[in-house]
């Protein structure tokens, strides 16, 4: 089978020169290249003619059967081809050895001394910290669960990492291994360093923040067996971890564990089904679990183990700023932008319709911090103490509005507005990745003034450095993590108290532990509560939660602010006085009267395609050949529910017209029984197949 096509193909091979078994990758001719292939099983001659096995590849060990049948699983489940259900398994550069070989890199990766040689297999672990009674609790209930699935829900602060490095120390004294999973790169040199102090070399990091050479040397350390602990993010889930005892699923509610492209796999399930699949141990960790564990646990499906108390007893207070009336108004600051450069080159594409006299662009102090948090970052720095700002939208500006026509500034591609970054200067579309030095003229009407609405963490950093010159800033967004190192070097700063103020996406609420916060700032918390997505109640309390739980982890206590442009909702009291079983329970009873996810399962078909009209009619013609099947199969109509084609929330995403379905069925139905064999079986071209969605952007 080669990948790169996600095709099942047939070949033949001479079994007195090469030896193949299920899981051994080879090289095969494929067309008129070579190309690396995964050998799946044995058949019957064919009547035609078949190439025949080039070689094997030297330099990756056989695929595990546990990953075999992991991968045999993915496909029927998410409905993806054999080709992309492999191709998750396997890193890129293995699919990429008939063009580099590995020898070189395999052998630098492979040397391992021969005192970390000793070691292994001998060393006795164990958690130099001491467990308090609810740890200790929560370690023997996920043993006696084992090899069953076990939520462990514990506030934040609390110390689920002290039970994981407990867990892992039982299972690696057992002499199997432990595969740990986090949402996001920036939460790994925090755990590595928990980690690192205990296992030592025997633990492997992986994601994609590392460099290619060190990922591959990661990964075949793990593949060779010298690695029998793993810490990694989502895709880490398929490593070729052997003799697996442990798998932890870190902030198990995080939507990061959900893959965008085919297969739309979430690494929380799979952990689940390859736990099962080793019959091992898996624990599900969370302060604010997700309505899908919350739910298996009521079920009896699910083990359940509960932290209720801090580390920290500093209280941790809370306050609600509503902007529109502690900001003063709506008052517009007017700033005239130089972009000489882009000006003469608008102007001699429009001609003498440029008009440059016009150009003007205005900044709206509406969304600017209130001088509430102002007050509250003061008092922060003169007492020493550190403070965190979380704001979910990066970039200088949300966006550029004309102020003749009303016109946004638009992607050329898709339909949404580009925002504003490097103060303004340049456009950028967070969808399709286009990029272009701020237009200066009007696409719509020639004109050129502007008014600069919304706030992103590229302004706040710059407003903030302006307001108090004397707060060293820094930022963590996806824009400034380009590599590990850029990443580690900000972490370190932070905690070693060179920088006062951390500004950053929601990626900054996620597990991060700092004594010297005591002071937390959520920004514009009505985004994300009045997004057209059922779970965004769910996900605002979960932000709210997990930002609260950075503030006051020591001895200090802590103090939360939100910042918004409504009134106060009872949900942000909910989360912010930790009344989870209350949310989670009202949460759930309308799910279930809704009859929406954990109560029933869906299937989101997303048609694409460059032609809106064309786009549509397919879209048409798919959900008539979904209603066809059904009544063909006497499928029960009380089972399952077809809403759409619709157009997508991003209606157009990379020039492409994006139109939704979804199917709603059952919990006692299979995926591949609801939808046509001929629709996920065969790979269409503007076809994507998303499997339990989380997103219907």
């Amino acid at each position: 089978m080669g990948q790169s096509y996600g095709q099942v193909l047939t070949y033949s091979w001479d079994p007195q020169k090469i030896n193949l078994c299920p899981g051994t990758l080879c090289f095969v001719p494929l067309r008129s290249a070579k190309a690396v292939a995964l050998f799946l099983s044995e058949i019957e001659k064919p009547t035609y003619k078949c190439k025949e096995v080039v070689d094997l590849v030297q330099d990756v060990p056989i695929m595990l059967p546990s990953l075999q049948s992991l991968m045999l699983w993915m496909s029927d489940y998410y409905l993806c081809s054999l080709g992309d259900s492999a191709g998750a398994l396997l890193p890129g550069f293995v699919w990429g050895l008939s063009k580099k070989p590995l020898k070189a890199r395999t052998q630098k990766s492979r040397k391992l001394s021969s005192s970390e040689a000793k070691k292994i297999g001998l060393e006795e672990f164990k958690n130099p910290k001491p467990l308090n009674v609810e740890q200790e609790a929560a370690v023997k209930t996920a043993l006696a669960c084992a090899p069953r699935v076990t939520l462990l829900q514990g506030v934040t602060g609390s110390g689920k990492t002290e039970v994981y490095l407990s867990l892992a120390c039982h299972v690696l004294n057992a002499k199997k291994s432990a595969l740990i999973l986090v949402p996001e790169i920036s939460l790994t040199p925090q755990m590595e360093g928990r980690f690192r102090e205990i296992f030592g070399a025997h633990l492997a990091v992986l994601h994609s923040g590392l460099a290619q050479g060190q990922l591959q040397q990661e990964w075949l350390k793990v593949a060779d067996g010298k690695a029998t602990i793993v810490l990694g993010v989502r895709s880490a889930i398929f490593c070729p971890l052997q003799n697996i005892g442990l798998i932890i699923v870190d902030e198990e509610h995080d939507t990061s564990y959900k893959n965008a492209d085919m297969p739309c796999y979430n690494a929380r399930d799979v952990a689940v089904k390859r736990a099962y699949l080793e019959n091992s141990l898996c624990v599900l960790g969370s302060a604010t679990p997700s309505l899908e564990s919350f739910e298996n646990c009521r079920q009896a499906k699910y083990g359940l183990a509960k932290i209720t108390q801090r580390h920290s007893t500093s209280l941790v207070h809370w306050k609600w700023v509503d902007l529109r009336q502690d900001a003063g108004g709506f008052n517009l600051t007017k700033t005239k932008v130089d972009f000489t450069e882009n000006l003469k080159s608008n102007a001699k594409q429009k001609g003498a319709s440029a008009r440059p006299q016009l150009l003007q662009f205005r900044k709206t102090n509406l969304e600017s911090l209130s001088p509430t948090v102002i007050d509250a970052l003061q008092t922060n720095l003169e007492l020493g103490l550190q403070s965190m700002i979380i704001l979910n939208r990066r970039g200088f500006a949300s966006f550029s509005s004309c102020n003749s026509c009303g016109e946004n500034l638009k992607c050329p591609n898709c339909s949404v507005s580009t925002t504003l970054h490097k103060r303004g200067a340049q456009e950028v579309c967070h969808y399709c990745g286009f990029q272009c030095q701020r237009r200066v003229i009007c696409p719509s009407c020639g004109l050129g003034e502007f008014t600069d609405f919304g706030v992103g963490t590229q302004s706040l950093e710059s407003e903030l450095s302006a307001k108090m010159p004397h707060l060293r800033v820094e930022r963590l967004d996806r824009d400034v993590l380009t590599s590990e190192t850029r990443l580690v070097g900000i972490l370190n700063r932070f905690k070693e108290g060179a920088v006062d103020c951390l500004v950053g996406t929601q990626m900054l609420s996620k597990g991060h532990d700092f004594p010297k916060v005591s002071l937390v700032v959520l920004l514009h918390l009505e985004e994300t509560l009045h997004l057209p997505d059922f779970r965004s109640r769910e996900r605002t309390f979960q932000l709210i939660s997990q930002s609260a739980g950075r503030a006051g982890r020591a001895s200090t206590p802590g103090l939360v602010i939100l910042q918004s442009l409504s009134a106060e909702v009872p949900l942000a009291q909910q989360a912010l006085k930790g009344e989870l079983e209350d949310f989670l329970t009202e949460e759930t009873d309308l799910r279930k009267v809704a009859s929406l996810p954990p109560f029933k399962r869906q299937i989101l078909l997303e048609i694409q395609g460059p032609d809106e009209v064309k786009t549509f009619e397919r879209s048409a013609q798919l959900r008539a050949s979904v209603i066809d099947f059904w009544e063909k199969s006497k499928t029960d109509c009380s089972l399952v529910k077809i809403v759409g084609p619709v157009p997508a929330n991003l209606e157009k995403l990379n020039g492409q017209f994006r139109f939704h379905i979804c199917v709603s069925y059952s919990k006692t139905l299979l995926p591949k029984s609801v939808l046509p064999r001929e629709i996920w079986e065969k790979k269409q071209a503007g076809l994507k197949i998303d499997v339990d969605p989380i997103s219907f952007q």
